[in-house]
């Protein structure tokens, strides 16, 4: 009876000395994959640092190959021509960018301000002028002409300042001189 229990207890001993050892392989194994993970492996990111250009003038950016700018034109009654308004994303931010990727740098540059053709005034009523005029976003001053011919029998606009196929600005005054009747 006792062979048979030292038969047993060797197999039984056996049997945990494999399981130690299995055991023992395989936190080995992990804890090297672990410790590669977190200390060998190659990243799927990388941060990059914008660069701030809110204010320069478009002329002065130079390309850089780690961005792609693109260019966004948007007419502004504060910002002269050719500065930048805004960008997309902040400067001085660090972004987290994906490996092989080429990341975006959106730049919102000034047309200055909006500008139109002035458009041919004369003949026009006054209220048509002033609807034209409210359009183009342009204030209109009216000057009344009074006339004593016979053939002034309506309102009309005999001139305007500034005159037909100048440039007129978004906000600009515009005067217009109405020829009217005497009562």
């Amino acid at each position: 009876m006792q062979k048979n229990k030292t038969k047993k207890s060797n197999k039984i001993s056996k049997k945990l000395i494999i399981a130690a050892i299995i055991s023992t392989v395989v936190f080995m194994i992990v804890s090297v994959a672990v410790f590669y993970t977190l200390f060998y492996r190659k990243s799927d990111t990388y941060e990059l640092m914008f660069p701030d250009l809110v204010g320069s003038y478009e002329q002065d950016i130079k390309s850089d190959s780690r961005f792609n700018i693109e260019k966004n034109y948007i007419f502004s009654d504060i910002y002269p021509k050719g500065v930048v308004i805004s960008q997309s994303p902040n400067g001085l931010s660090a972004q987290k960018i994906p490996s092989g990727t080429v990341p975006v740098l959106t730049l919102n540059i000034s047309l200055g301000k909006e500008s139109f053709v002035m458009p041919d005034l004369l003949g026009k009523t006054p209220a048509e002028a002033r609807r034209i005029l409210r359009q183009m976003q342009c204030n209109a001053q009216m000057v009344r002409i009074y006339d004593d011919a016979d053939e002034c029998i309506s309102e009309s606009v005999i001139r305007s300042y500034p005159e037909a196929n100048q440039t007129v600005f978004v906000g600009d005054e515009v005067i217009i001189y109405v020829q009217a009747p005497r009562a």
